[in-house]
């Protein structure tokens, strides 16, 4: 069975889209025997490796470093279809090879850069779900073409939210997005807030149990987060009990990516 492409959006920068699309993807991982793709295809604010194993700029510069990332993946896009070595040799492998890590771009021109994105992005994503059975895609807030090819070869679509009624209306007024395609994610969850999940439902008939999940506020992570170490939260709290003060996080995040994971799998 090929892989399945998972995109995670938001109309709005800064709604913690990156954080639940890292701590998704490693959650599968650690849970399950799958291979994993994480990628990302914003020109700015495109530093995903940060959370996981820290800057790598240095180590992109260097020789030994030099085919790794995302602009190495493309310039070996361009002599034809890309094989499972071009994957595995321009990623940084986490737990044990489940995970590949394909770095963002590093390109100093954002209209070279996203020429040559464009030009290529479908067949990537498509050679990527060859090699990998999950495809994670950090994807720049907003309606640019970019974000819009990922939209359409994607078998699911996570839009970012949170508990902000007048962004939810926004999204809604203006979203050309393909209703069985999307799963709604609320970040930094308040299970306190008058706009909880169950009455953020009532509101917008859209949302309901099915395709949607909630990402509580994990002050823990957060400094896993600014230390380079979300890997080794996740996997020493992966098991967490009703103990552990990490508890209702873990068992958030395990619910969502659960819906997330089967509701891709469905379409």
């Amino acid at each position: 069975m090929r892989g399945k492409k998972i995109s995670f959006w938001s109309t709005l920068h800064g709604v913690s889209t990156t954080s639940n699309l890292i701590n998704i993807a490693l959650m599968e991982s650690l849970l399950n025997e799958k291979k994993s793709l994480i990628m990302q295809t914003q020109f700015t604010a495109n530093s995903i490796e940060i959370p996981l194993v820290g800057k790598v700029e240095e180590r992109i510069k260097s020789n030994f470093y030099k085919d790794l990332g995302l602009d190495a993946l493309l310039r070996r896009s361009r002599t034809g279809f890309l094989n499972e070595n071009d994957f595995k040799d321009c990623s940084i492998s986490l737990l044990y090879e489940k995970i590949n890590l394909l770095v963002g771009t590093k390109q100093s021109s954002r209209e070279i850069y996203e020429t040559e994105i464009e030009k290529v992005l479908k067949q990537l994503l498509n050679d990527a779900v060859k090699y990998h059975d999950y495809i994670f895609i950090d994807t720049e807030s907003g309606n640019n073409n970019i974000a819009k090819i990922v939209h359409e070869e994607s078998d699911l679509i996570v839009v970012n939210l949170r508990q902000d009624i007048r962004m939810i209306r926004d999204f809604f007024d203006t979203s050309e997005l393909p209703q069985n395609k999307v799963f709604y994610l609320f970040s930094n969850y308040d299970k306190n807030s008058k706009n909880s999940i169950s009455n953020i439902g009532r509101v917008f008939k859209e949302i309901n149990i099915s395709n949607s999940a909630v990402i509580p506020y994990n002050i823990q992570l957060s400094d896993a987060n600014s230390s380079s170490s979300v890997i080794k939260f996740l996997s020493q709290n992966v098991n967490a009990d009703e103990f552990n003060t990490n508890f209702e996080y873990i068992r958030e995040l395990t619910n969502a990516t659960k819906k997330i994971v089967s509701r891709a799998r469905r379409e």
